[in-house]
């Protein structure tokens, strides 16, 4: 395989690409637009798997019943969130999610019924309302940018193989989701 090919990026399985990405010590900033490459290949029925087979949508759901119930405040958020954001392994598949759920908000749509239509955009607008009401929350927002800023310092202080992955696992699927939100792309009805 040429490793210069898009064509060849672009036909591989998303999780393979990016173990590919990790060990080539590719910049987060490389992977986003890889991996957004090649998510840009799969239909909206693949992407919206990929992000419901993922446990983040499972987390953040739990953290909306927090948020919602008003106990939020009353937990220590910064061990909820090591607890459940911990396994660099899910990390692997929040970051394919969160860049699934960007590529689907960026597709022109390819559903063939308006039934079909109008439930991915309700699954959309359900998804992005659920971003906003939990990585986006006061409590539990500035938390995840302490951790985010936490592994930047390690990476800054060591950008080895390992580290540089560790990184990306850990945080890079909030980043992606920061960036995005800071673009308003979670704002209701924004597709």
């Amino acid at each position: 395989m040429n490793r210069n090919s898009i064509v060849d990026f672009s036909s591989l399985p998303v999780n393979v690409l990016f173990r590919i990405l990790l060990e080539n010590k590719t910049p987060l900033p490389k992977v986003f637009v890889a991996l957004l490459a090649n998510l840009s290949q799969k239909s909206d029925k693949e992407c919206l798997a990929i992000i419901q087979q993922s446990k983040l949508v499972e987390i953040l759901t739990t953290f909306k019943e927090l948020v919602n119930s008003a106990v939020i405040d009353d937990l220590d958020v910064n061990d909820l969130l090591r607890q459940n954001f911990s396994n660099l392994q899910q990390g692997e598949q929040h970051l394919i999610a969160v860049l699934a759920f960007l590529q689907l908000l960026r597709s022109p749509g390819d559903a063939e019924t308006p039934e079909e239509a109008e439930d991915l955009a309700q699954k959309i607008e359900d998804l992005k309302s659920l971003f906003r009401l939990t990585l986006f929350h006061s409590s539990i927002a500035i938390h995840l940018m302490s951790l985010r800023d936490e592994m930047q310092d390690l990476i800054d202080i060591c950008p080895c193989h390992g580290c540089n992955a560790r990184y990306i696992c850990s945080i890079g699927w909030f980043i992606a989701s920061q960036e995005a939100h800071n673009k308003d792309v979670f704002a209701a009805n924004s597709n």
